[in-house]
């Protein structure tokens, strides 16, 4: 028996190298957008959770289901410094999947 793809895990991330990365910070999102045709372009309510400061960096991506957050863990376990975690709730209100403990992980 083999996981299903709700726990399939991808740790080696191909990152864009630092002089990719301090490029795009001279450029707004929505510009980004329409060079590519606004392909890969997500939805305005995923956003910077702590302030309103612009993130740039490689996305480790993270889809969970209501009341489950082990892979946030697996996800901040192969974040790297400068990678963005961003979780995929589904759009569900109902359950948190980071709080105090997961949030002094991410800052470690």
């Amino acid at each position: 028996m083999h996981p299903g793809p709700g726990f399939r895990i991808r740790k080696n991330i191909e990152r864009p190298s630092q002089e990719i990365i301090q490029q795009f910070r001279d450029f707004e999102t929505p510009d980004v957008s329409d060079l590519m045709n606004r392909l890969y372009t997500m939805c305005a309510d995923i956003h910077n959770m702590v302030n309103s400061a612009p993130l740039v960096g490689p996305a480790c991506t993270v889809k969970v289901y209501p009341g489950d957050n082990m892979m946030v863990h697996k996800a901040l376990d192969i974040a790297q410094p400068g990678d963005i975690v961003v979780v995929d709730t589904g759009g569900s209100y109902t359950n948190a999947v980071l709080g105090d403990l997961v949030a002094n992980k991410a800052k470690h």
